[in-house]
């Protein structure tokens, strides 16, 4: 992460390290047989959106600068 810091900026890089709840939650599943709340997929669907609108937003203003 230290070293993705220098090449991007933080606001573009900070989402994909939330992404480490979704694999959390699924270690968990298969190794613990936890089952996740429904909270939890609720919050990771919003990550996950958030994440691709803005590597989309980034992608299209790369562009026409």
């Amino acid at each position: 992460m230290n070293s993705s810091f220098k090449r991007a900026e933080v606001a573009m890089l900070l989402p994909f390290d939330f992404l480490r709840l979704i694999w959390s939650a699924l270690l968990s599943y298969t190794i613990f047989n936890e089952t996740p709340e429904i909270t939890l997929w609720i919050g990771g669907i919003i990550i996950l959106s958030s994440t691709c609108y803005l590597a989309y937003r980034e992608m299209i203003l790369r562009k026409t600068s």
